[in-house]
């Protein structure tokens, strides 16, 4: 392995650290698609509730590199805790 591919790994391992430390509540890692193309995803490790679903909140997220990815992981942790709050200041009755 040439040391562009070895830091290129080093860095990717990097960002995935990060990220799953950043956003505990996502199970964050690579796959690729029928193409072959790379893609970092993030899966939400608890269920969705209907209210959460109904705030914008996803259960899977894919993005083409690490910070398209950070950037949607803060929004829907934004909407979780979006939906968490109104959940609390309005109870079901």
């Amino acid at each position: 392995m040439d040391d562009i591919a070895l830091e290129a790994g080093l860095r990717t391992a990097q960002q995935l650290g990060v990220l799953s430390a950043t956003y505990p509540a996502w199970d964050v890692d690579l796959s690729r698609d029928e193409a072959g193309r790379v893609w970092w995803v993030a899966k939400l490790r608890r269920p969705i509730t209907q209210a959460m679903q109904a705030g914008g909140v996803v259960e899977r997220v894919r993005q083409g590199d690490a910070i398209a990815l950070a950037a949607t992981l803060a929004w829907q942790s934004s909407l979780i805790h979006n939906t968490r709050a109104y959940e609390f200041f309005n109870p079901p009755r």
